[in-house]
């Protein structure tokens, strides 16, 4: 099953609507990531959401700036954190469809804008208004 809505790279962390959901179908139309309840962060700040991929729940509250591998075998996306120094802060993640597993780095990040994930790298931005290069290779959690 082919998607027929095609997706724009890349997406922005305050999309949405309050309270409203956005659904990110896989390349392949065989998934779909469904960003449940999004809401802002913080007055003005991006949004945040519960996830379910395929059906199945994922623990934790992800921006919507997520983006698939052009394979469909991965989705990379930003995990919301709450506490410590900064307050409100990301880890980078990648959910793996094989083995239903989150990965996530112990690095934190203001806001992420992912823009591209080709051949196993994702790139994008630390901050869409800075500009500060990201980038990062699946094989740094141990994927292929």
């Amino acid at each position: 099953m082919k998607s027929e809505n095609v997706i724009q790279y890349p997406i922005s962390p305050w999309h949405g609507d309050s309270f409203g959901s956005f659904e990110l179908p896989s390349p392949d139309g065989q998934v779909v990531a469904i960003f449940t309840q999004l809401t802002e962060i913080a007055m003005g700040a991006p949004v945040g959401s519960p996830l379910t991929i395929g059906g199945r729940e994922i623990e934790g509250h992800f921006s919507p700036s997520a983006i698939w591998s052009e394979d469909s075998k991965y989705l990379a996306l930003p995990k919301w954190i709450w506490g410590g120094p900064h307050h409100r802060t990301q880890n980078f993640a990648i959910y793996c469809l094989r083995t239903k597993q989150l990965h996530a780095t112990e690095e934190r990040f203001s806001v992420l804008l992912l823009e591209s994930f080709n051949a196993g790298i994702v790139r994008g931005y630390n901050s869409p208004r800075f500009k500060i290069p990201f980038e990062f290779h699946i094989s740094q959690f141990g994927l292929e």
